[in-house]
């Protein structure tokens, strides 16, 4: 799987449960009547908790493909690796 695509599918999980937390309330309004005892803050904690697995999930899979070293937020996209200086193809 290519980075850019890894980078992709961490960005939509971390979109995801921030949309899950901020609409949280529209949710429960939703929900209430097939689920009562589900709880608002168990909605939001929901959304907190897929934002989370996509932050994990950047950590663990964006990295260098030479060396494996972790491609960091301050080095995205660049087209060299900061710890082996390899070209990384980001396409």
């Amino acid at each position: 799987m290519k980075l850019r695509t890894r980078f992709f599918i961490m960005l939509g999980l971390i979109v995801s449960g921030l949309i899950i937390v901020f609409l949280s309330r529209l949710i429960y309004a939703h929900l209430y009547s097939l689920l009562p005892t589900l709880d608002l803050v168990q909605i939001a904690l929901l959304g907190m908790v897929v934002a989370a697995v996509g932050l994990a999930w950047g950590h663990c899979t964006i990295r260098c493909p030479h060396c494996g070293g972790s491609m960091s937020q301050r080095n995205l996209f660049q087209p060299q690796c900061p710890r082996c200086g390899r070209d990384v193809d980001w396409s």
